[in-house]
């Protein structure tokens, strides 16, 4: 008695009995296996990295006008936003600052609060202040460790804001 098992490529073959036997029929599955096409794997799409959009379609100066770069990186606002949603439409600001700026798209919630405090914002909470603008932006992590990233809506929003401080 002989007994075989072989996997090749995506076909397997398995057989038992009499020599002969055996070897009769593994030659016929090695011919039809030769026969048969290879499996074609389609190819993955090529990777494009997200659109970003534009920044600041605005005059270079209005940033430069609106934001500060403080000495250990942090950025904040030279001119505060008026209305009713001067809070949240600040840290809305100091996230894109963030991200223009000093290069930084996840924001810790812990920097935006640092930079809303030396830019002269009263917040208590920094999910609480964002909540009129939660459509703008996505937050990831817990507690302490939460990030805050601008959305594609939020940069024309900010630019929106910044356009209004100085009409």
């Amino acid at each position: 008695m002989a007994k075989i098992k072989i996997k090749h490529g995506n076909s397997e073959f398995e057989a038992e009995g009499e020599p002969d036997d055996v070897r009769a029929q593994y030659e016929a599955f090695l011919a039809f296996a030769k026969a048969a096409p290879a499996a074609v794997v389609p190819a993955a799409p090529p990777v494009t990295p997200a659109a970003q959009p534009p920044l600041v379609a605005l005059d270079s100066g209005l940033a430069d006008r609106i934001f500060q770069k403080e000495k250990d990186g942090t950025v904040t606002l030279k001119v505060l936003p008026t209305g009713d949603r001067r809070a949240s439409d600040a840290v809305l600001l100091l996230m894109y600052g963030a991200h223009r700026l000093g290069g930084v798209e996840n924001v810790f919630g812990t920097q935006l609060a640092k930079a809303a405090r030396i830019s002269g914002v009263q917040i208590d909470r920094i999910d609480r202040t964002l909540e009129p603008h939660k459509a703008l932006f996505v937050r990831g992590g817990l507690k302490r460790g939460a990030t805050y990233t601008m959305n594609n809506q939020g940069y024309p929003e900010a630019e929106k804001i910044m356009q209004s401080i100085f009409p």
